[in-house]
């Protein structure tokens, strides 16, 4: 018999013999609950004092991740460029604005994650195609290469131009009256750069994809390092803590980044070039994959449907299709279509029934 002074729980039943189930809970009963007082912590005992949007993740400071670097940290030989700001991250690195101190110019600096090796960068191959092909202009071909050593392994480091936002979706908006006629000539560009790239018969893109298509920028190097950031924004630091409040791990930065907004950059450093980046995911047309690391809105339909040796030189060219509409309509072609099926049948309606075999 229950105490009378006790509150009766619900009846419930085992899944495997629905044997009742009941307990009493003493008025008096006291409980005790840990609420967090910051964001969650990494598996490493870390975790922001602030904002995640726009940010790596933290979790991937680790062995053989990414590498943690820090404004004002010099990089490369005699510590050639020095970091003045983020501008972007991706599955194999991070990727820093520079100030290269012996040219007196502007970088980007792809820091690559450590479990990367160098015989698996793609990137740095681009520097021996034949270049006397048209569309090599519009390739960021690497400027210089190095390794530096840290906490998380050996990390492959690439030199690239610094370039501008992404020539979809809102570029137009910085583009005067008439977008149309420059749209249009950076379309016919960037069927130019694929098609060095086949030309090459060394590399199919696995990612080519408007994302990955920046603007040329010019007129930056004459401006000081106050001026450029004045444009672009100021660095903002989102504080990384440690749980044990102890000594804080060599694997993490002390702060993340948030990347800067080379959209600021007004018509008089945009230029009408495209520059096609980010061959990570790249590789030579005679070694395909087993699958691709694209959005599927980028994806032909064979290899929506799995068909057997769908993967190929063709898949480029269906993502071409696509980032040519996006470029000249600043939309994409299929939009917001996030099941493979519903995908597929968009297709079908847009240009008909799916050829046999």
């Amino acid at each position: 018999m229950l105490n009378k002074s006790a509150t009766r729980l619900p009846t419930s039943s085992h899944a495997t013999g629905n044997v009742p189930i009941t307990d009493s809970v003493p008025h008096d009963a006291s409980f005790s609950c840990r609420y967090l007082n910051h964001a969650p912590e990494t598996s490493h005992g870390t975790y922001l004092d602030g904002t995640k949007e726009d940010l790596e993740s933290l979790e991937d400071y680790q062995d053989g991740g990414y590498h943690p670097v820090h404004l004002g940290d010099y990089l490369g030989a005699s510590g050639r460029y020095r970091v003045l700001h983020k501008l972007g991250h991706g599955g194999f690195g991070t990727v820093w604005l520079c100030r290269d101190t012996l040219n007196a110019s502007y970088v980007a600096l792809k820091v690559i994650a450590g479990d990367v090796e160098p015989d698996n960068l793609l990137d740095l191959s681009l520097t021996q195609l034949d270049h006397s092909i048209p569309g090599a202009e519009y390739i960021a071909t690497p400027l210089d290469h190095f390794s530096v050593d840290g906490p998380n392994g050996t990390h492959q480091c690439i030199v690239l131009p610094v370039l501008g936002p992404c020539v979809s979706p809102r570029l137009w908006t910085q583009m005067g009256k008439d977008p149309g006629l420059t749209l249009q000539k950076m379309a016919h560009q960037t069927a130019k750069a694929l098609n060095f790239l086949h030309k090459n018969k060394f590399v199919m893109v696995v990612n080519f994809r408007p994302s990955n298509i920046l603007v040329k920028i010019a007129n930056l190097d004459h401006l000081s390092e106050d001026e450029l950031l004045a444009l672009i924004g100021q660095p903002e630091k989102i504080p990384v803590r440690s749980v044990s409040r102890e000594n804080f791990p060599a694997f993490s930065p002390r702060y993340l980044v948030l990347p800067a907004d080379m959209s600021c950059l007004g018509t008089e450093y945009l230029t009408d070039q495209i520059c096609v980046i980010d061959f990570g995911e790249s590789f030579p047309i005679s070694s395909p994959p087993d699958d691709l690391g694209i959005p599927e809105n980028y994806l032909p339909p064979e290899v929506l449907l799995e068909e057997a040796n769908a993967i190929g030189p063709a898949c480029d060219l269906w993502a071409l299709g696509c980032t040519l509409f996006e470029i000249r309509q600043q939309i994409p072609l299929f939009y917001m279509i996030f099941d493979d099926q519903e995908l597929v049948a968009e297709m079908v309606r847009f240009f008909g029934k799916l050829p046999e075999g």
